[in-house]
């Protein structure tokens, strides 16, 4: 049934310390390769989470420039709860939009060059443009 071991032989069971020291070696160097993987993938949803709240707040204080936010300045700024720091700069321009506006415009209606720059204290930002069309004030 089973082999015992004759007299003089010695019975080995297990792995050697050469073949442990090995697999050691084997598994660090496997590690050392797969950790920054794992590095990159939390720094790739941290900015996805960045661009996502930035997108939201961009889209929301564009919203509400020329209703709850005056168009009278060229530039506006503020601070979120959250940490994040916004940027307006408003230019005023013809309905052509190729050069400022000195005069009223007789249609009654300005067309506004928006650029809204988020950013972040990791010094993630994210600038977005957009053209809009307001009252004249």
């Amino acid at each position: 049934m089973f082999n015992r071991p004759q007299r003089g032989e010695k019975h080995q069971a297990g792995f050697t310390l050469p073949e442990i020291l090995v697999a050691f070696v084997v598994l660090a160097l496997s590690l050392c390769a797969i950790l920054p993987s794992f590095s990159n993938g939390l720094s790739g949803i941290g900015a996805s989470k960045f661009y996502g709240e930035a997108l939201v707040l961009a889209q929301s204080k564009i919203d509400q420039l020329g209703t709850e936010i005056s168009l009278e300045h060229d530039e506006l700024t503020g601070l979120t709860e959250s940490g994040l720091t916004w940027i307006a700069r408003l230019d005023r321009r013809h309905a052509d939009g190729l050069r400022r506006l000195n005069n009223a415009d007789r249609s009654g209606v300005a067309s506004y060059e928006i650029e809204m720059t988020i950013t972040n204290n990791e010094g993630r930002t994210l600038t977005i443009r957009t053209m809009r069309l307001a009252p004249l004030q």
